[in-house]
């Protein structure tokens, strides 16, 4: 049987109700519009070179700032489930990016940039009539994955560039003088037979000319012989 699953409504928070079955009415498992978070936030996110990073905590803000607007008037039991889910969605993210916790570069840039999220937003979001109190604070939960032993370290040193670089690719130096080869291929012809090739032609063109000349004259003397006759 199909749960039903009342819509949160921002107007009327204080009668909104959380439950696990309903959690995908508050944080969606589809991408969503992060057009409206407060430029504040956006100058702090903007900040973090990690993609990944960016990528996980401008969701973590956007579901802050929506369990705040769904829960700030619930009951203190829907609001404190709320962000229970909230924190645990938050841990296995970490437990993601970090290769659970087995990469300590990338565990100390979480904490140093998640204190600073959670500063911020607990600040902003307080529960009305509450002295300051913030809707949700941060919890204790711990999700830490164990790989199996047969999988290699991963290389937790590399980071990764929001705007990849081209490599420098260094230019081949060119030399400014001609090395010349010495050795000369025999099957090509050597430049200084070209002229004699070109006397050969000559000479016989010369020798032909005179062939035809004493052709014509042989047959112009037997003409003449029998006409005589």
């Amino acid at each position: 049987m199909e749960c039903y699953c009342p819509k949160l409504d921002e107007e009327k928070n204080e009668d909104n109700i959380f439950s696990l079955n309903c959690a995908f009415k508050y944080i969606y498992l589809e991408t969503r519009n992060l057009d409206n978070i407060g430029t504040s936030y956006i100058n702090k996110i903007k900040n973090i070179e990690d993609p990944i990073l960016r990528h996980i905590f401008i969701y973590f803000v956007r579901y802050y700032i929506d369990g705040y607007n769904y829960f700030k008037g619930s009951k203190q039991n829907y609001r404190h489930d709320a962000c229970q889910y909230l924190n645990r969605w938050l841990a296995e993210r970490k437990d993601l990016f970090t290769y659970g916790e087995m990469c300590q570069t990338k565990m100390k840039l979480w904490e140093k940039e998640i204190e600073n999220l959670w500063g911020m937003l607990k600040n902003e979001y307080t529960i009305p009539n509450k002295n300051g109190k913030a809707w949700c604070e941060e919890s204790s939960i711990k999700l830490k994955t164990t790989y199996p032993s047969e999988l290699t370290s991963p290389k937790c040193d590399e980071t990764i560039s929001p705007e990849p670089k081209s490599a420098e690719l260094s230019s081949p130096l060119v030399s400014a003088e001609c090395e010349c080869s010495k050795t000369i291929d025999p099957a090509i012809p050597l430049p200084q037979d070209q002229p004699q090739e070109m006397d050969r032609t000559k000479n016989l063109a010369v020798t032909s000319g005179f062939t035809a000349a004493g052709t014509l004259g042989t047959l112009f003397f037997l003409y003449r012989v029998i006409n005589k006759q």
